[in-house]
């Protein structure tokens, strides 16, 4: 074995060996450090040929002032689709047990809110679970708060009066601005056209808009609260709209729908009360969909003159669901 001195020389020469020793031994390179261990593992005879031995560079690392464009991208986030977060909205409602609201999304991911609960508390319910996405952007209230009215109870008879035998005025029928409650139902009329005073001894009239109303006996389909048998549908095309004026000025109105059954479904419709100046005052509705039970609406507001029935049931070129027109077994009202 060659001491360190011959070992060098012969690898580097002479002047190499010199200037070496002159230098700190810090720089020696990593590669020189790394021939002189290969040829010390190698046998080598005094005075024969030094062989060439292959040196394998050390891996590169990646250093931390690397070129941004060489250092590894991160995943690019996929945007978001109205679409999706639409159906992932509705979804969340349904579970919710707030399937009477429906979301509609936008582009810029601003959603609108539609239909109808039963209390104030729901209807938080509802913003709150649109609110849980954190993709939302805003959320617009169409909602509407509908409180079903309690059911009566029936009063007891009141005691015959001991006046004398009315006059024939006394016995007619009621004034149309007589007070209290009116209940409308269509169970007692002839199937057919609805004439537009088919109810005027109540106080109202019928005002035909788009379609014609009429009287109707229930298809299988259709669920029928309990004492009902016959419904109010609006003939026509995919949209309809039926208009109910009052001899005097009313505070509330309700309307009850039918339940479906059978994979039969109502269309998108909105109940709207106007004061005498034509201001909206009250109003309710529902998206199209499959509802299993009957339901009662009830609007309230001041001065109410005219309700109006619109229904809405396109689809692209075609419809949604069974029927054109909400069919509807009742009406009520009270001034």
């Amino acid at each position: 074995m060659l001491p360190p001195r011959a070992l060098h020389t012969r690898l580097f020469g002479r002047n190499a060996y010199a200037k070496s020793v002159r230098q700190a031994p810090s720089v020696l390179t990593a590669a020189t450090i790394l021939s002189s261990l290969a040829w010390l593992n190698a046998p080598v005879a005094h005075g024969a040929e030094a062989k060439q031995v292959a040196v394998e560079p050390l891996a590169a690392t990646e250093s931390e002032d690397a070129p941004k464009s060489e250092q590894r991208e991160q995943p690019a986030i996929a945007p978001v689709s109205s679409a999706a977060l639409e159906a992932e909205i509705n979804q969340a409602l349904r579970e919710g047990r707030l399937g009477s609201v429906t979301a509609q999304v936008e582009s810029n991911l601003e959603v609108t809110l539609r239909g109808s609960v039963n209390s104030a508390a729901e209807k938080q319910r509802a913003f709150m679970i649109a609110r849980a996405f954190t993709e939302v952007e805003r959320v617009k209230d169409q909602v509407a708060v509908v409180e079903e009215s309690p059911t009566k109870e029936t009063a007891p008879p009141a005691p015959p009066p001991v006046a004398s035998t009315p006059s024939p005025a006394a016995v007619t029928t009621p004034s149309a601005t007589e007070t209290g409650e009116q209940v409308v139902t269509f169970d007692e009329l002839e199937p057919g056209p609805l004439t537009p005073d088919a109810f005027a001894s109540k106080g109202l009239q019928f005002v035909q808009g788009k379609g014609a109303p009429g009287v109707y006996k229930p298809e299988r389909n259709m669920v029928l609260p309990m004492g009902r048998s016959q419904v109010l549908l609006v003939s026509g095309d995919r949209v309809t709209a039926l208009a109910i004026t009052f001899n005097a000025p009313i505070k509330r109105f309700s309307l009850t729908r039918i339940g479906t059954a059978g994979g039969a479904s109502v269309p998108t419709w909105t109940l709207d009360a106007y004061d005498s100046q034509g201001n909206v005052v009250a109003w309710a509705g529902e998206e199209h969909g499959l509802p299993p039970e009957p339901r009662k609406f009830s609007i309230e507001g001041s001065g109410i003159v005219r309700v109006q029935l619109s229904t809405d049931n396109r689809f692209g070129d075609s419809t949604w669901a069974t029927w054109n027109s909400l069919p509807v077994t009742e009406l009520e009202f009270k001034r």
